[in-house]
């Protein structure tokens, strides 16, 4: 994981200026799940889940007939998701500059969001040691780090190593389920901030509620962020001096 690289968050203007001073929100997995004929973009049937199928989990014969895309999920998981620069998208110039260029595989996968700005992230360890931080102070059980991209195949030898967990058969440290998604999205390049629930943190009145968002406050980012045109993004390089320590957005 290369946290010194830049990271991307799209959406409206409003959220990012929000964002920008503090607030942060992050939806539930269970409205993404939702999504995935509505909204290619951010929509994934087993976001946040491990695919699998019926067998070995002695089910009831009504949950079957129930349940279209079987998963293996915490439906108490919280994310915000980012696309985040990788080293093939880095360019050194010969007057000593740095080129941060998405691809035009991915700048299409941008555009489809369908929004206008953009929120560049330029000193991620300190955005994550704020989001950290903030976590840590409403004790929140919290996770960060580059999405994986795994195929069908991949998915079954996962699945056999969370059931031989939970046998008690293997002591493998397992990637949170949130950080796992299919091939089919891998342009988008996914950085994740991710919270969890204990199942007593949300039980209201009895009743167990699983929340369609949730909010809370950390240090401001506006000093180590800024607000652009997605376009400025997607068809320019932003620059880097290095031996100024400034970047340029070129304007479109």
């Amino acid at each position: 994981m290369s946290l010194e690289l830049p990271l991307v968050l799209v959406t409206q203007k409003d959220y990012l200026e929000s964002f920008q001073a503090g607030k942060v929100f992050m939806k539930n997995c269970l409205c993404y799940q939702d999504l995935e004929n509505d909204d290619p973009q951010r929509g994934d049937k087993y976001d946040s889940a491990i695919k699998c199928g019926y067998e070995g989990y002695n089910l009831p014969d009504w949950v079957k007939n129930e349940v279209k895309n079987p998963r293996l999920m915490n439906p108490l998981t919280y994310i915000k998701c980012f696309f985040h620069y990788q080293r093939k998208d880095i360019k050194r110039t010969l007057d000593n500059k740095l080129l941060f260029q998405i691809s035009e595989q991915s700048a299409q996968e941008l555009k489809r969001f369908s929004e206008d700005y953009a929120l560049f992230i330029f000193d991620v360890p300190e955005f994550i040691k704020r989001f950290c931080s903030a976590c840590e102070k409403y004790h929140l059980h919290y996770y960060w780090g580059d999405v994986s991209y795994v195929s069908d195949d991949e998915y079954i030898e996962y699945e056999k190593k969370v059931i031989n967990q939970m046998a008690g058969t293997n002591t493998e440290v397992i990637s949170h389920f949130a950080f796992i998604k299919r091939t089919k999205y891998d342009l988008q390049q996914e950085f994740r901030l991710v919270v969890n629930f204990s199942t007593s943190q949300v039980f209201f009145k009895n009743e167990f509620t699983v929340h369609e968002s949730i909010g809370f406050e950390m240090d401001k980012i506006d000093d180590i962020s800024i607000i652009v045109k997605l376009s400025q993004l997607v068809d320019n390089p932003v620059v880097f001096e290095i031996d100024k320590r400034r970047l340029f957005f070129k304007n479109t």
